[in-house]
């Protein structure tokens, strides 16, 4: 599974980046995908977004920080 943002065409729409996630296989697209719309359906109230599966907290500013750190190691030991 690979997970990543997009940036954003219009940079003066409040809305979020996309979410792009490449799956296995179409059948476990298929199978998240009716997850997804029965939550919503018994959920209409809050339906899933980001939040609910731990991309919206802050402990993603803690994975951006590590990643750098790591990056500068990687640089520094010729890993890249």
């Amino acid at each position: 599974m690979n997970c990543h943002t997009i940036p954003k065409m219009d940079h003066d729409s409040t809305r979020p980046r996309s979410i792009i996630i490449q799956l296995q296989s179409p059948r476990l697209r298929d199978g998240l995908l009716t997850a997804d719309k029965k939550y919503n359906k018994l959920h209409k109230a809050e339906k899933l977004h980001s939040g609910h599966l731990g991309l919206g907290d802050p402990r993603q500013a803690a994975n951006r920080q590590l990643h750098a750190v790591t990056r500068v190691a990687a640089r520094e030991d010729k890993f890249v």
